[in-house]
């Protein structure tokens, strides 16, 4: 999925496969289509052994990070609200 729409979406760290697709369908949802010519990328990092991830969203224009505690099962609607609260354009 990553690349399609000009929004590329990285994974690092351990993440199930449910959880990754959930919360990228969630991202790409919320976040939108960048506009021709630009490319945004999000990356949603879990150090090892930690109970939170670091969200990094950047875009020609700005860039901002913030820190998730929630279970993986409620990030999707959590980094969504986030992305939605200030949107990337």
């Amino acid at each position: 999925m990553s690349g399609e729409t000009g929004l590329n979406i990285h994974f690092e760290g351990a993440w199930s496969a449910e959880a990754k697709e959930q919360i990228e369908r969630a991202i790409r949802e919320s976040a939108g289509t960048p506009p021709d010519g630009e490319n945004w990328s999000i990356s949603i990092d879990r150090p090892s052994f930690s109970f939170y991830c670091e969200v990094h969203a950047k875009t020609p224009r700005q860039s901002r990070t913030r820190l998730f505690f929630e279970e993986d099962s409620a990030l999707p609607k959590t980094i969504s609200d986030w992305l939605k609260s200030y949107p990337l354009r």
